[in-house]
């Protein structure tokens, strides 16, 4: 676990490795420093005498730096020391361990604090030098004598030397682990690198699925209704502004579902009452002048002059844009051999909730013939069931008809499961 990800954790015993890492520095070697008080700070060159040097800025703008990345190191140290409840084990590596502690023991009675512990290159001397303060230092001090402020402190510390495993040691060791290597069961080997993962076909199933991806379309978006996917990639530049908008079926799609959305259904009974409502949805900013063009009063009026619109208008409890999410058996869309649940998420359009039972409507804005209309059916049948499956679930009541809305053809069609 990295620091960072520690914080605000405790553990009973932690282990803070990697202590003589050195700090990162590379800011430092930028050509070009920048500062908001500072200012730039960049290197000088002296042609003569064939130099390059930091100006002042430069040498200044350092120094902050510096100390802001030094603080921000200490604060991390500080956050891994303060994550143990019981016991915090440090480690660092040397290679000359005796000339890395004997002098800062020796400079530590002769340098204030604040300047002996802001010229560190790694966490670890940090520590070094707060164990140096102890009395349990000797191990550090390989014999000699330790320094004058020496003290001892009530929680004791334990610290010492480990010494890697001579040469000799670490190649009879290496040799150990090559004969194991080389003798391995070849058939335990052969039976491993033959495996097969018993559930590759389930790999393949989505976790999570929408209602609209079951009709066999790669893009999941109600209003883009026939809409032709091109083959070639072409770039879509932006209009100016003083170029009249041309806007597709996706435009159309979002216009009219938007307008059924926000409506006032038992005002839909003439075409008058009808562009009256689409004044005042776009007044209120739920429409805007663009869709209130596209949309046509007399698609809106066909659908509530039906039948089931007619129960819309008289105030039949109904509901609009209900958004759902259900875990459904994989076997339902997907082939019986899956055991497994998808979650399933989806948008109804509007729905009757009568005491028998409910009654779906998906509006539909694609261009629709009366020869590509049984197709059509047969592409959205399963999105429709889908909607029925989850509403008797959700309202605990059976759908006793769904139905396909083709606004274009002002046609209102029963899907049947």
């Amino acid at each position: 676990m990295s620091i960072h990800k520690s914080k605000g954790l405790e553990f009973p015993v932690v282990f803070l490795s990697g202590l003589s890492k050195g700090f990162n520095n590379d800011d430092a070697k930028q050509a070009v420093m920048l500062d908001d008080k500072l200012g730039i700070g960049i290197g000088v060159t002296d042609h003569d005498a064939r130099v390059c040097y930091p100006n002042v800025a430069k040498l200044a703008i350092l120094r902050k730096q510096y100390k802001d990345a030094l603080s921000e190191e200490m604060r991390i140290l500080y956050v891994a020391m303060t994550r143990p409840k019981d016991r915090l084990i440090m480690t660092c590596t040397y290679s000359n361990p005796a000339k890395k502690f004997l002098l800062p023991a020796y400079l530590r009675d002769c340098v204030g604090q604040e300047m002996f512990t802001s010229y560190v290159g790694s966490p670890s001397e940090w520590v070094i030098y707060s164990a140096l303060e102890r009395i349990e230092s000797g191990a550090l001090l390989f014999g000699n004598e330790r320094p004058c402020s020496a003290s001892v402190y009530n929680v004791p510390w334990k610290i010492g030397i480990v010494e890697l495993s001579p040469q000799d040691e670490v190649t009879a060791q290496q040799s150990e682990q090559d004969q194991d290597f080389y003798s391995v069961d070849i058939e335990k080997l052969a039976q491993r690198l033959s495996f097969h993962y018993p559930y590759v076909n389930y790999t393949q199933l989505p976790s999570k699925e929408t209602a609209t991806q079951r009709k066999n379309r790669f893009k999941d978006l109600e209003a883009a209704e026939n809409t032709v996917v091109s083959k070639k990639s072409e770039i879509s530049w932006r209009k100016p502004g003083f170029q009249k908008r041309i806007l597709g079926p996706e435009a159309f799609g979002n216009a009219m579902h938007g307008l059924m959305e926000y409506i006032d259904y038992a005002k839909c009974t003439s075409l008058e009452s009808i562009r009256a409502e689409i004044s005042r949805l776009l007044t209120q900013n739920l429409i805007s002048a663009e869709q209130s063009e596209m949309i046509d009063p007399e698609m809106i009026l066909s659908f509530f002059l039906t039948d089931l619109g007619q129960k819309f208008v008289t105030g039949t409890p109904h509901i609009r844009e209900f958004k759902f999410s259900v875990l459904e058996d994989a076997g339902e869309a997907h082939s019986e051999d899956f055991k497994d649940k998808i979650l399933v998420q989806g948008v109804v359009d509007c729905a009757l909730i009568e005491p028998d039972g409910i009654r779906i409507v998906d509006f539909k804005t694609d261009r629709v013939t009366e020869e590509t209309l049984p197709d059509k059916i047969r592409q959205y049948t399963a999105q429709v069931n889908t909607y029925a499956r989850a509403m008797e679930r959700i309202y605990g009541l059976p759908v006793k008809a769904s139905y396909l809305y083709f606004f274009r053809m002002r046609k209102l069609i029963s899907v049947e499961d």
